[in-house]
């Protein structure tokens, strides 16, 4: 029997144990691969730098970027768990005339293996998706026309270049704890007493201030607070994750252990004292498991709220669909026909319009545009508020972005206004509630 042979047979054997594991990659696989495929995509890749798309294109970047780091960890940590299971195994191959060089091109085989069902069927599901997930970003975004579908080769050569590396990574990850260990260490490995879990209350605090306040910092409806907020919730959580959840299974299992009617019966007691055992490893997987669905969701969510934000911050600081600003020696009424006609012959129609002349100033060392108060009372903003009628030697000065914490000032600050050759002493009130 070759070594390849002897390593499918010992995944098939095993195929129950490495499901979840082949299954959870394969995920991770898909979402890269569906990632890659948009990031390349001819329109996107050819189209305009700063256009909708290209944006979502460049935060699917990083996401594939989280998304692969948090993968290799999430992988290492239950194939690690894996190897540990079926360290007796090895130790007996070795038993059995099996060299150190050949238990490691058989660990290195069984790694490549799942790595091959892995990228393989994670590949076949973003296939399968693949329209599914064009047509949701064409929805998400949204374009006139939804994006065809395409799957360049750099997509898919991408994808398995990335995570071929990861599953040779793990393997030889696993690889190196197994090869410093001689047989008799292997055989009993398995057979070291272990710890009775206890539980930690300063642990399942921590674990709980930490994942309570990621929560709380997530959900402040100030979608600017959010965004800033990504990375660092996301560490909030992904490390309180852990304390939480094994002080959660421990809390749960000796709650089950003193309830002596259900306890003190052959099934429970067999499963639950087994479980309290088998907790330090469960729960690394679990939470690892859990934390990496939650990073990719955090990504693909990020991804789309920046989409949403610049929308609403385009809104806000250019509430005006069309502004056309000409010098003095252009006549303006030509060159409004001219806009129109063309607006025309696009199918627009029923604009309002506003022509002002105004005169430019000196504030400080900030170039300003004067402008009456009745057009800055008359202009609708999307949030902004308009500040009541200046007094004598006193002004507005209105600020092209929207300030986080508010818009109304408290009082007004001195400064002086130069214009021409004239300079005139002011109050100017700071309107910092987007552009007219």
């Amino acid at each position: 029997m070759s070594l390849w042979q002897l390593a499918a047979r010992n995944l098939w054997r095993s195929r129950r144990r490495y499901l979840a594991y082949v299954a959870s990659a394969a995920t991770a696989v898909m979402i890269y691969f569906l990632h890659s495929a948009l990031i390349y995509h001819p329109d996107v890749q050819g189209g305009v730098p700063d256009s909708a798309a290209a944006l979502v294109a460049r935060g699917l970047k990083a996401a594939n970027v989280v998304i692969a780091v948090f993968s290799f960890g999430s992988l290492l940590v239950a194939n690690a768990a894996f190897v540990h299971a079926r360290v007796k195994e090895f130790g007996l191959l070795s038993l059995m005339g099996l060299s150190r060089a050949q238990l490691f091109r058989l660990i290195v085989l069984e790694g490549l293996l799942i790595g091959a069902v892995a990228v393989a069927g994670g590949l076949a599901a973003g296939l399968l998706f693949l329209r599914l997930f064009f047509l949701a970003i064409s929805a998400l975004l949204p374009l006139q026309e939804p994006i065809p579908v395409h799957a360049g080769p750099r997509a898919w050569g991408h994808t398995i270049l990335v995570f071929g590396s990861i599953f040779a990574l793990v393997s030889l990850a696993s690889l190196l704890w197994v090869v410093t260990r001689n047989p008799a260490q292997l055989l009993r490995a398995r057979r070291q007493p272990k710890a009775y879990p206890t539980f930690s209350r300063w642990q399942a605090a921590l674990g709980l201030i930490l994942c309570l306040a990621g929560y709380a910092w997530a959900a402040v409806p100030n979608p600017m607070v959010v965004i800033f907020g990504v990375v660092p919730v996301t560490l909030m959580v992904a490390v309180g994750t852990y304390p939480l959840m094994r002080a959660g299974l421990v809390a749960a299992l000796a709650w089950l252990h003193r309830r002596e009617r259900f306890f003190y019966r052959p099934g429970p007691f067999l499963t639950v004292s087994h479980l309290a055992y088998k907790i330090q490893e469960n729960y690394r997987v679990l939470g690892t498991v859990a934390v990496t669905l939650a990073v990719i969701l955090t990504a693909m969510g990020t991804v789309l709220s920046i989409y949403m934000v610049d929308i609403q911050v385009a809104v806000d600081n250019t509430p005006m669909a069309i502004q056309l600003a000409l010098p003095s020696e252009i006549e303006a009424a030509a060159a409004a026909a001219r806009v129109e006609a063309v607006l025309r012959e696009h199918g627009l129609s029923g604009l309002t319009y506003r022509e002002l002349t105004t005169r430019t100033g000196q504030l400080g060392k900030n170039a300003v545009t004067l402008a009456p108060y009745s057009l800055y009372a008359a202009v609708e903003r999307p949030r902004g508020e308009t500040l009541p009628p200046v007094q004598p030697g006193e002004a507005i000065l209105v600020y092209p972005y929207i300030a986080p914490g508010g818009t109304r000032p408290e009082k007004p600050e001195p400064a002086e206004l130069t214009v021409g050759e004239e300079r005139i002493p002011l109050q100017v009130w700071h309107d910092k509630g987007g552009r007219l």
